[in-house]
């Protein structure tokens, strides 16, 4: 149960100290109090360091905390004999914590597609070649992972990596023995996944899990994933016929988001160079005669379940 809205602000709890958020569940007044109870009219009661005081809907004081709390209700006073309130924690989910991992070094998961590599990942994630395949890696259910980008109601479900080209090749791997005739011959062994180090990130895709606090809030926190999309990259949305995806691109059509969400769970999908020029032509729309020769970049990030 929460306190009821009045003046479009409830009152809500983090860390032991209240405050107020609006509608859309943002801070319009810190937690800084002992307790703050609703609205009434343009006045809030709140009790700091022991003392009883009023704010108006700004946080500022309109009547210092000065008055003794010596009665549980002794307070309610302000407002006549036997009004009540029941104080509640709230639900409150900040997305701030989550906003801040997913784009560290204001880049998304905090990786250059013009700049990382495969030598970045390995080290990055602690990775073996058998986590790859060919042009990608797929880490699933990972500590790391969770570490760097999960918060305590967000779990990661899956990182998926794809590269402009192979990220590994198979060496042939033999050794020499002496036959039976006493001659050294050369013996095939068997393959060995080579990591090519330099081979450059062009599209990653995450998938989120939500729980707790977060739950039912997929589409709230798509939006403020969306909007940091669009401040870092300077991004500008695009219509999309499905009800709960996201699409953004870029003016050139070079670089290509897309946000799914729905049960709990978001995926978020970048990507760059020409896939994402080809997908955002066809969702624009707009038709492209093949050319000759085949793109050397192909994802699979593009409508992946959940």
């Amino acid at each position: 149960m929460n306190l009821p809205i009045s003046n479009g602000l409830i009152s809500v709890e983090s860390n032991g100290k209240w405050g107020y958020i609006d509608k859309n569940g943002k801070y319009a007044i810190n937690p800084q109090f002992d307790v703050s109870l609703c609205f009434i009219g343009k006045v809030a009661l709140i009790r700091s360091a022991k003392k009883v005081g009023l704010i108006d809907k700004n946080g500022k004081y309109i009547v210092n905390p000065q008055f003794d709390d010596g009665k549980d209700n002794s307070y309610f006073s302000f407002f006549g004999e036997g009004y009540s309130f029941d104080l509640v924690q709230s639900n409150f989910f900040d997305s701030n914590e989550l906003i801040g991992k997913l784009f560290s070094n204001n880049h998304f998961i905090g990786l250059e597609t013009n700049k990382n590599n495969v030598k970045d990942i390995v080290k990055l994630f602690h990775l073996k070649p058998d986590n790859f395949s060919y042009k990608k890696t797929t880490i699933r259910e990972n500590e790391k992972l969770n570490e760097m980008f999960g918060t305590p109601n967000i779990d990661i479900r899956e990182l998926q990596i794809e590269f402009r080209s192979d990220a590994h090749y198979y060496d042939e791997k033999y050794e020499y023995r002496t036959d039976y005739w006493g001659q050294r011959q050369r013996y095939y062994t068997g393959t060995e996944k080579v990591f090519i180090d330099t081979t450059k990130v062009s599209a990653m895709s995450i998938k989120l899990r939500l729980r707790d606090k977060a739950l039912l809030k997929e589409e709230s926190l798509s939006t403020s994933i969306k909007n940091k999309f669009k401040e870092i990259y300077n991004l500008e949305e695009i219509k999309v016929q499905e009800e709960k995806a996201i699409a953004l691109k870029s003016k050139d059509k070079k670089q290509l988001v897309i946000i799914h969400y729905g049960d709990n769970n978001i995926q978020i999908s970048f990507m760059t160079g020409k896939a994402s020029v080809e997908i955002t032509n066809n969702l624009l729309g707009i038709y492209v005669a093949p050319q000759a020769e085949e793109y050397e970049d192909e994802y699979d990030l593009y409508g992946d379940d959940y």
